[in-house]
């Protein structure tokens, strides 16, 4: 039996050796530096992020997210999840206020990603292209062979 989706938003994974480590500024947490955290994946509803310390479900929380192909800038968040995993703990964090814009490139880096996936699945031999949104991301070895998509 097939699992309906039930998230609004398509997520895709953040490669681990590309993302740089993010500062969760939390409002219920005494670490007013930031909490760091590891970015696990990302959509235009949210993200899940590895943390080491323990985070109070329901706080409030402000974050600045740079990788390669996308900016966001003191996005606002909440934290809808809290599972401990082994001495780390995957925290959900839900937006509250995100641009447009942003949403929008967010979808068209999930959606070129999915694309990208079932191409691959199928067998296609060129799939990947500079223009995909996902492009700075990737980590198919087929990457290192693409040719010039033309439109």
């Amino acid at each position: 039996m097939i699992k309906k989706e039930r998230r609004k938003h398509s997520r895709f994974p953040i490669i681990s050796d590309l993302v740089e480590p993010i500062m969760l500024k939390v409002s219920s947490c005494e670490i007013k530096e930031g909490v760091p955290g590891i970015m696990m994946d990302l959509s235009a509803g949210g993200l899940v992020v590895i943390t080491f310390i323990p985070l109070q479900e329901g706080s409030l929380l402000k974050l600045t997210i740079n990788f390669p192909g996308l900016k966001i800038e003191n996005a606002e968040g909440k934290i809808v999840r809290v599972e401990e995993k082994t001495g780390t703990y995957v925290v959900g964090i839900g937006f509250l206020k995100l641009s447009k814009a942003v949403k929008e490139k967010i979808n068209q880096m999930a959606k070129d990603f999915h694309h990208c996936k079932m191409r691959h699945l199928n067998g296609e031999k060129n799939i990947c292209f500079k223009e995909c949104s996902y492009y700075l991301l990737c980590s198919q070895s087929i990457k290192g062979h693409m040719k010039k998509h033309k439109k």
